[in-house]
Parts: structure tokens; C-alpha cells; sequence
């Protein structure tokens, strides 16, 4: 059902045109005809009058559009004045909120997103990045870290490493989470593999994956890797000898079930390196 002012505009075009086609048998055809026609004329009127509005529409239309466009472009409303970095718990926080500082005073659609990704991925904590920045004038950074999960010191610091081997960063005090690891392999710079394919990057990468389902109070300090054929576990002052670490998740579960029973007693050593029961012997023991 067509709208009234539409069904106006259709039965007044209908009316115009059965008139000019009467008009036109009573004058005639030709220029001359034409031109002398009243209700022609008015028709040709009209027509120019509603092309000219018609005109006049588009270009309010495209003015406000343009105003509109410089608002939004060249406003100090719409500049960045706010940095946020979120998730850093090792990264550097200086060094990332500065390159993404440098943004301060650009529009929020025109930041340079590449320079502030370059900047924050090159720190190696880092493992991945989201840059936004809304109407509002706030730029955020979002940080997904790799996770610090052992510790080798040298001297009084200590090389934090990835459980994928990646020599993440320096730090003074070793993150919560980290776990001490005794080791001879060379220490390499920030960003560098210490370990390539073979039983110690299996081990440790096994290792963290099964200790994050552990669900207990016990935990282990230390890992000495030195030799991976015969890998020892410290938690407290009890040590646990895996062996070559085969058969990871059972000597793991076994180790923390013996350690929850053994509580208050002096500390020894727990022999799992066989595929037999467990034996517990003192230390300094044969």
C-alpha cells in the first residue's frame, strides 16, 4: 500500500499528463504548439523545480558529510592522550609503554600500529600483542607473555627460560613460578634457544606441562639436568632421583604422594630411576 503523499505525487503526474496530451490535441504538436501550451509549461516548471531540490539535498547532504569528516580528522577530541599496557609481569614495562607513548597526540585512526608491534615484540617475554585505540582517545596494549618457567643463575643473576628453551631475559630476583633448573649448557643472550631437539628440551617441556594439572601443595625447587640420563628433583630438602625422566607423569605422581606421607620426617632421597617399587635411602647413603 503506497504512502499518501506518494499516492498525491502519482495521481497528480497522472492528472498533468492526461491534460498535457488534451492540451496538445487542442494546440497542435511542434515547438511552437509546445511552447504555447499552458499546462506543458507548468509541467516543464515543475519538473526544473523538483531536479533543483533534488540538487540542493545532495549538496547538504555532502557538506555535513565533509564538516563531519573534519570533525572528526582534525579535532583534539579525537587524538590519542591516554596509554594503556596491560599484562606485563616480566616484560619491560619501560621500554613497551615508551614506544607505545610515542602514539601520544596522533589521531586514534591514524597511530603507527606497526612501530608500537616491532617495539614490544622484540622484547622476548613477550609472545604476542593486540594494539587498539578507540574514539576516546585511548591507546591500549594488550601483552600475552611466555610464561617464565625456569631459572639459571650466574652470579647475581639469573637467566629466565621458557619451557620451550628460550633464554627469555635477565632478572635479579627469579619469578614466582620459576623453577630453579642446575645445568651446565652454555647460557646464550635474550632471544636465544639454549636448547635445541633432544631428552632435556623434552623434558622440560614435559615437565611444566604435567606439574600445571598438579592440584597438590607440593611443589619442586630445583631441577638438576646436567646429566639427562640421570635427572634429579629437589623439593625442600627431599631429592628425587627420575632417572632419564621416561615415564614422566607416573615418577612425578609417585614422588608427590611419598612427600605428602613422608612430612616431618628427616629428609632423604627418593630413588624412582626403575621400573620398580620406590625406595627411600638417607642421604650420603649407598
Amino acid at each position: 500500500m503506497q504512502k499518501p503523499k506518494k499516492q498525491f505525487r502519482n495521481n497528480r503526474k497522472e492528472q498533468i499528463r492526461q491534460e498535457v496530451a488534451k492540451t496538445s490535441r487542442a494546440h497542435g504538436t511542434g515547438a511552437r504548439a509546445n511552447a504555447e501550451n499552458p499546462v506543458l509549461r507548468q509541467s516543464i516548471s515543475l519538473k526544473k523545480r523538483r531536479s533543483r531540490k533534488r540538487l540542493f539535498r545532495k549538496l547538504k547532504i555532502l557538506l555535513a558529510a565533509l564538516v563531519l569528516i573534519a570533525i572528526v580528522l582534525f579535532s583534539p577530541l579525537f587524538k590519542i592522550r591516554e596509554v594503556k599496557v596491560e599484562g606485563i609481569e616480566n616484560a619491560g614495562r619501560q621500554k613497551l609503554e615508551t614506544a607505545a607513548g610515542q602514539q601520544s597526540g596522533r589521531h586514534f585512526l591514524f597511530y603507527r600500529k606497526n612501530e608500537i608491534l616491532a617495539a614490544v615484540k622484540a622484547d622476548p617475554f613477550v609472545k604476542s600483542a593486540e594494539v587498539s585505540a578507540d574514539i576516546g582517545g585511548t591507546l591500549l596494549v594488550t601483552i600475552e607473555e611466555n610464561t617464565a618457567d625456569y631459572a639459571l643463575t650466574d652470579g647475581g643473576s639469573a637467566h629466565i627460560v621458557s619451557r620451550e628453551g628460550q633464554v627469555l631475559g635477565t632478572r635479579v630476583v627469579i619469578p614466582a613460578g620459576a623453577t630453579l633448573l642446575i645445568d651446565d649448557t652454555a647460557l646464550l643472550p635474550p632471544g636465544s634457544f639454549m636448547y635445541g631437539e633432544g631428552r632435556k628440551k623434552d623434558f622440560l617441556i614435559a615437565y611444566k606441562d604435567l606439574m600445571a594439572q598438579n592440584t597438590s601443595l607440593i611443589d619442586f625447587d630445583r631441577i638438576d639436568l646436567k646429566d639427562p640420563r640421570n635427572i634429579t628433583l629437589e623439593s625442600g630438602d627431599w631429592q628425587v632421583e627420575i632417572g632419564e625422566g621416561l615415564d614422566l607423569e607416573r615418577k612425578l605422581n609417585q614422588a608427590i604422594n611419598i612427600l605428602k606421607q613422608v612430612d616431618g620426617q628427616e629428609p632423604g632421597i627418593i630413588d624412582l630411576k626403575y621400573n620398580a617399587p620406590p625406595v627411600i635411602r638417607p642421604k650420603g647413603g649407598a
